[in-house]
């Protein structure tokens, strides 16, 4: 008899309410499971990371200097 026979036949003695708890907790278990191993490994990570700052390389644009004036850049023109 396997895990989920054996646990299907302790459930099955319990009252309603308990047998909830248990179905939440295995629900929950799963979920947790689940996000887990929506983990990304550092070397997928890393090479993600290579792959936007090369795509943004060519945006790059010296701000030194830069001044921001709020009201220039509300004005309507």
């Amino acid at each position: 008899m396997g895990y989920a026979e054996r646990i299907y036949e302790q459930i099955k003695r319990l009252p309603e309410p308990v047998a909830r708890q248990v179905l939440d907790f295995a629900e929950f278990i799963t979920t947790r499971r689940s996000a887990n191993s929506a983990v990304v490994s550092q070397t997928d990570r890393q090479q993600r990371r290579s792959e936007i700052e090369q795509t943004f390389a060519k945006y790059q644009v010296d701000l030194n200097g830069f001044r921001f004036d709020r009201e220039e850049a509300n004005a309507r023109r």
